[in-house]
């Protein structure tokens, strides 16, 4: 399967060739869709939103009174890109 946003040059005559010929379903979400019908958003990115905040209300917990700098935020974000990646 192939999710595309509706940008015209995506779904060129050629591609769409490909795509049958090699039994790829192509899937095109409508313009100025609302982000509740993303993909990425609604799966990849909501996930990861969920699992940066767990990685930054514990670390503020185990330095209370302290800012997450931008090293702590490329920390945190790593482990939680990681944690989401995984399938945990």
């Amino acid at each position: 399967m192939l999710i595309l946003n509706y940008y015209t040059s995506y779904s060129s005559l050629s591609a769409l060739k490909f795509c049958l010929q090699h039994d790829i379903v192509v899937v095109s979400i409508l313009p100025d869709c609302t982000h509740i019908l993303q993909p990425l958003d609604r799966y990849v990115f909501e996930a990861l939103k969920s699992c940066y905040r767990q990685e930054a209300t514990s670390w503020m917990h185990r330095n209370p009174g302290c800012a997450i700098t931008k090293l702590h935020f490329g920390i945190l974000f790593t482990g939680a890109w990681k944690r989401t990646s995984s399938c945990e």
